[in-house]
């Protein structure tokens, strides 16, 4: 059940709901495909503005982009873990 609907959400959240990756949505926030704002070094999504985009109310958003698995403990929005840097030994060429 959705409690209280934030005013804005984060850009992976928008990708989330989007069913786009967090790069993508990240550049159309930058280019203003996305609604956004900038706090400090931080965009932020109107929820409500990205819901009219989309032609649902920002309650039917909010539940979407947190939806829970069937077994209720994973999180709604799973990132990609972080590559690690490497020394240069390693170019990505396995051949």
């Amino acid at each position: 059940m959705v409690d209280q609907v934030p005013a804005t959400i984060s850009v992976p959240e928008a990708a989330s709901l989007l069913g786009i990756s967090r790069g993508s949505a990240y550049e159309a926030a930058r280019s203003g495909g996305i609604p956004a704002l900038r706090v400090g070094h931080r965009l932020l999504v109107p929820l409500a503005s990205l819901a009219r985009e989309l032609e649902i109310s920002p309650e039917a958003a909010w539940a979407l982009i947190h939806e829970e698995g069937d077994s209720g403990t994973e999180p709604p929005i799973k990132h990609p873990p972080h590559k690690r840097e490497t020394n240069g030994a390693d170019n990505g060429n396995n051949s």
